[in-house]
């Protein structure tokens, strides 16, 4: 699962690189980090997501979440 895990956040930073406000992908990637307990970083790309998307309510609640 790990390794999964590591490939799609490899895939999902390749495509951000591409397109930089490719939301569902930093979106997506946040979730990853998160889940894993790197809340620092999945802060970082939540919020990159509320920049190019500011009205995204999962992307706000998910934020919230990180600080509860």
């Amino acid at each position: 699962m790990l390794r999964r895990q590591d490939a799609a956040a490899t895939e999902y930073r390749a495509a951000l690189r591409l397109d930089p406000d490719f939301a569902r992908a930093a979106h997506a990637l946040a979730d990853l980090l998160a889940a894993r307990g790197a809340h620092a970083q999945a802060e970082q790309w939540f919020r990159a997501v509320l920049r190019s998307q500011p009205g995204n309510a999962p992307a706000w609640f998910n934020l919230g979440f990180l600080h509860e």
